[in-house]
């Protein structure tokens, strides 16, 4: 999140403890919350909160949205196509490899 995200923050963290019937946050506790979920984009805080209130019957703490931010970005991450190489492609990795371990002066690897 950015500096520009604090106030929507603020107002989300806050509505989230009306609809808990809390206290509302000092801006202290603001403080803590918004430094400890800064490293995420607001949007996935803001899914991750969404999601919280749609589950849970308690206020979340940061370490249970923390953990919903980490799920949600992992769903963004691609995954990997597995690539084929043909046997020459194999021969030749294989032959710089070799030419790699033996400018570093290492003998062989299995």
């Amino acid at each position: 999140m950015t500096n520009d995200d604090k106030r929507r923050f603020w107002s989300m963290v806050n509505v989230c403890s009306e609809l808990y019937k809390r206290p509302e946050l000092s801006k202290e506790a603001i403080v803590i919350w918004f430094e400890k979920l800064a490293r995420f984009d607001f949007n996935v805080v803001s899914k991750s909160f969404d999601k919280w209130t749609n589950d849970n019957k308690t206020m979340p703490t940061p370490a249970d949205i923390i953990d919903l931010c980490k799920s949600e970005e992992a769903k963004h991450i691609p995954v990997m196509l597995t690539r084929k190489f043909t046997l020459e492609q194999k021969q030749e990795n294989h032959r710089k490899l070799q030419e790699v371990l033996a400018q570093l002066n290492i003998k062989r690897i299995a």
